[in-house]
């Protein structure tokens, strides 16, 4: 896929979700492989609040200053750079905390299903709001609806 495809398909996939009254452009995109790092991705246009990227292939070697964005703070979920992972970046004047945990994912699930997740809360228009990005392989067990 070339750079001009992703930037499109990230331009159909944008969507605003809804919280409140508040309109939040956001988008989620399965990346693949983030290891060039953010030099033109379209971060750097200031288009979106919040932008979840799954399928990072990423791990501790590569540092967080590789992948920063003016204007943006970022968290990140890596597995190994054979698959999955997680990274989520938030504008800047947006007030947010990290959630260690989902309340209702103990350890021993997210073994099973082989998940990662970021849980933000975000305020939003005078109110916390709960975002979550979770990743979940194609080859690990179905994750109930409950959880």
């Amino acid at each position: 896929m070339v750079w001009r495809d992703i930037v499109r398909s990230v331009e159909l996939g944008k969507k605003c979700f809804r919280i409140g009254a508040k309109e939040v452009p956001s988008v989620h995109f399965k990346l693949l492989n983030l290891r060039r790092g953010l030099e033109n991705y379209w971060l750097l246009e200031g288009k979106f609040d919040i932008l979840v990227l799954s399928e990072t292939k990423l791990d501790s070697s590569f540092p967080d200053s590789q992948f920063m964005v003016t204007g943006y703070r970022m968290c990140r979920a890596d597995r190994n750079i054979h698959g999955g992972g997680l990274f989520v970046y938030i504008r800047a004047d947006l007030c947010f905390k990290v959630i260690k945990d989902l309340p209702n994912l103990r350890l021993c699930e997210r073994e099973r299903y082989k998940t990662e997740s970021i849980v933000l809360k975000v305020r939003i228009a005078k109110k916390w709001e709960t975002i979550v990005g979770i990743y979940r392989p194609p080859t690990s067990a179905s994750v109930p609806q409950s959880l």
